[in-house]
C-alpha cells in the first residue's frame, strides 16, 4: 500500500482503492 508523506489514507481513498481493486476482479472473472 502507498502511503504518501507517511499519512494514513482517507476513508474516501480506501473506498476508491477497493472500488478499482474490485473493478479488476469483476473484469478477470468476465474473461
Amino acid at each position: 500500500m502507498i502511503i504518501r508523506d507517511k499519512k494514513p489514507l482517507t476513508e474516501k481513498e480506501l473506498q476508491e482503492i477497493q472500488n478499482s481493486i474490485k473493478k479488476l476482479y469483476d473484469m478477470q472473472e468476465a474473461e
